[in-house]
């Protein structure tokens, strides 16, 4: 048997593909601002630990009082991506059905989204951050 041997934490890049260190996490209401419409979000799967938001990011993972940690979602999400200097690295209105809308950054392949149990998984993958203008 072949095990593929891949990191524990996906990861959020800046601006510049380097993890994103100090970043903000903003998830919100699928089609509204993320920023201004939050979310309840969860650092489980069993959605018992809400977080409060923004979420910090250390070396690029989501930051659970300075651990690495995965987050999740009751449905779908909006999200707005921030680095330490408050631009915006990556924002999308549905998590879902990434846009190439003049207003909205994207990158290819999308946010990635996973179900686990009813439950929305989320987490970006670092190789695969390439913004589109």
């Amino acid at each position: 048997m072949t095990v593929i041997i891949k990191p524990p934490y996906e990861l959020f890049s800046d601006v510049d593909g380097s993890p994103l260190e100090a970043g903000d996490i903003f998830i919100g209401s699928v089609g509204n601002d993320a920023e201004s419409n939050p979310i309840t979000i969860y650092w489980d799967r069993a959605l018992t630990q809400a977080a409060s938001q923004p979420i910090k990011t250390i070396a690029g993972a989501p930051s659970n009082n300075g651990t690495p940690s995965l987050l999740f979602a009751a449905t779908g999400y909006s999200i707005t991506v921030k680095n330490k200097n408050g631009t915006i690295v990556y924002t999308t209105l549905d998590s879902e059905r990434p846009t190439n809308n003049s207003s909205e950054i994207s990158h290819t392949p999308a946010d990635i989204l996973h179900r686990l149990n009813n439950k929305h998984y989320l987490y970006h993958h670092h190789t695969s951050f390439r913004l589109q203008r």
